[in-house]
């Protein structure tokens, strides 16, 4: 309908939109609307402007909301303090400048990934503590978030039955990704359906979570736990084993946590990610294991594809190992090539994608990032 260039207009005009969501809606919704319908609704390119950083829709929806902020809600910078536990995002956000120059890439090579990597993660992570400063701000926002998803329902469905054709139908983008367990995997606006999947299990565990609580009783007349189910159907649908994986997860862990009176199981969830990695890593657990038992209970096919991304991994993980501090830096450098050239194997998780371009240093803050605040919550508030 748009094409590239009608893409790449909506990210521009993305901006102003966001002043008038500002001007319309008190602030912290405003910011809550504006963040979920970008993510949601922008097309995933990048618009590559000579000696900055590429323009994408992370980009649109960061900088339309701090823009808004400034021109609407001064006073609310200057509430900002910092505190110790933004230190692993400041880590986080520098390491890049670490990784080019010990690599021999130069300080401006350092500098640009340091602004690139601000943009995408600093910059999010700051709105999220202008803005989402207590529990009436998280409910507002997961509240956003279960509109956001019942908005996509419509979207997934259509997708669902006649393969992922939004983006390009709309925007004129977007690839092929094939089909998963026998259908067509959605992917909407997204850039990949794995991203829709994550969103939608995210989405369907906070509704779940707020009508058993009894935090919402109807949206749009429709009673709570109908939007859950609807929700639920459409999140199995969406074909994202990993993703649906973690929502069961998290299933377990909040109503075993409730019915124990214990935060056990939240603590040992917040352990696998950190545990996974350190496992991995140090080449204690080859994951051969768990590839049999997705082969006994999901299927063949899942199977195969875990079995390919961890013999994957093995590669980069050997190759990261090569430069284990502060990593190989940007460029590819982190990949596996053969002598020709040619790409050996290919990325998966975004943890052995960190763990090879910024090494520990990277990884370890990036986990930090992830995962103290969830650690701080679960220490600081009763069941």
């Amino acid at each position: 309908m748009f094409g590239i260039i009608g893409a790449q207009i909506v990210l521009l005009v993305w901006i102003p939109v966001v002043l008038v969501v500002f001007m319309l809606l008190p602030a912290r919704r405003a910011m809550v609307a504006a963040s979920v319908a970008a993510w949601l609704l922008l097309p995933p390119i990048a618009i590559v402007l000579p000696g900055l950083p590429d323009y994408t829709k992370t980009g649109a929806a960061v900088l339309g909301i701090l823009l808004a902020t400034i021109v609407f809600e001064p006073a609310r910078l200057f509430t900002f303090r910092p505190r110790w536990f933004d230190l692993p995002m400041l880590v986080f956000c520098v390491c890049p400048y670490f990784s080019s120059t010990t690599n021999g890439l130069g300080a401006y090579d350092g500098l640009a990934m340091v602004v690139m990597q601000c943009l995408n993660w600093l910059l999010p992570y700051w709105i999220g503590r202008l803005y989402l400063t207590d529990v009436a701000s998280f409910r507002e926002f997961g509240l956003g978030m279960i509109i956001g998803g019942v908005c996509l329902i419509p979207f997934c469905l259509i997708e669902f039955k006649m393969s992922p054709i939004m983006q390009s139908m709309l925007y004129g983008i977007g690839n092929w990704e094939g089909t998963r367990l026998s259908g067509y995997r959605p992917r909407v606006f997204f850039t990949t359906g794995l991203a829709l999947g994550l969103w939608m299990n995210a989405v369907t565990l906070v509704a779940w979570w707020f009508w058993h609580t009894g935090q919402f009783k109807r949206l749009w007349g429709i009673p709570s736990s109908a939007i859950f189910a609807v929700l639920l159907v459409t999140t199995i649908l969406c074909r994202s084993t990993g993703a649906t994986l973690l929502l069961i997860s998290g299933f377990l862990a909040l109503l075993i946590s409730v019915r124990t009176r214990t935060k056990w199981a939240l603590w040992c969830l917040l352990c696998i990610a950190p545990l996974y990695c350190t496992v991995r890593t140090l080449n204690l657990w080859s994951g051969e294991s768990a590839v049999e038992l997705t082969r006994l209970l999901i299927s063949e096919a899942r199977a195969d594809s875990l079995d390919y991304r961890l013999e994957n991994d093995d590669l980069l993980i050997a190759k990261a190992l090569q430069q284990p501090i502060f990593g190989w830096g940007g460029w590819g450098r982190n990949r596996v090539v053969n002598e020709w050239g040619r790409d050996m194997c290919e990325t998966d998780g975004y943890w052995i994608i960190v763990f090879g371009m910024h090494g520990y240093v990277g990884l370890i803050s990036m986990t930090l990032t992830m995962l103290l605040p969830v650690a701080l919550f679960l220490a600081r508030f009763p069941i």
